[in-house]
């Protein structure tokens, strides 16, 4: 899941395709785990990250 995480945050590709290039092959699958060993689904994960990247941005 790490290096889902990582192209969450690195990149602007699909779910599935990353769902597929982390060695998944059912989307739906791969998002019930995602959310259940982060807390949040792959998308809300990738919006948070990048909300936080923002506000950090403008704080410096």
């Amino acid at each position: 899941m790490e290096r889902a995480r990582d192209l969450l945050i690195e990149t602007d590709r699909p779910v599935s395709d990353i769902c597929f290039a982390v060695g998944y092959n059912d989307p739906p699958s791969f998002v019930r785990l995602f959310s259940r060993l982060s807390g949040l689904t792959p998308g809300a994960f990738r919006e948070q990250y990048r909300r936080q990247s923002d506000m950090a941005g403008q704080s410096a």
